[in-house]
């Protein structure tokens, strides 16, 4: 007989996450779209420059409902971290 999955807590319905407890009262947790090593395109915004191509360096847990990246770009000193919302694949 397969393993079951048992909710022990009531459900949290957010766009497109689903999360509750599991039996041993963790959490369950979305997974990350990217892994680290993925090269990705971050999306240019008007609050928050940048845009290109980056590599994912670490995965980081959901904030305000959204997984989140730390990406470095090849010609940046330093580390970014974004939401998965404005990264998509490389070209």
């Amino acid at each position: 007989m397969p393993d079951a999955i048992i909710f022990s807590g009531p459900l949290n319905l957010s766009p497109n996450v689903l999360s509750s407890q599991s039996a041993d009262g963790g959490a369950f947790m979305p997974d990350h779209k990217f892994q680290i090593g993925d090269t990705v395109f971050l999306e240019h915004s008007l609050t928050v420059p940048g845009g290109g191509v980056y590599v994912v360096t670490r995965q980081l847990p959901e904030r305000n409902g959204e997984l989140e990246y730390q990406i470095r770009g090849a010609t940046e000193p330093y580390d970014r971290v974004v939401g998965e919302s404005r990264l998509s694949e490389s070209p």
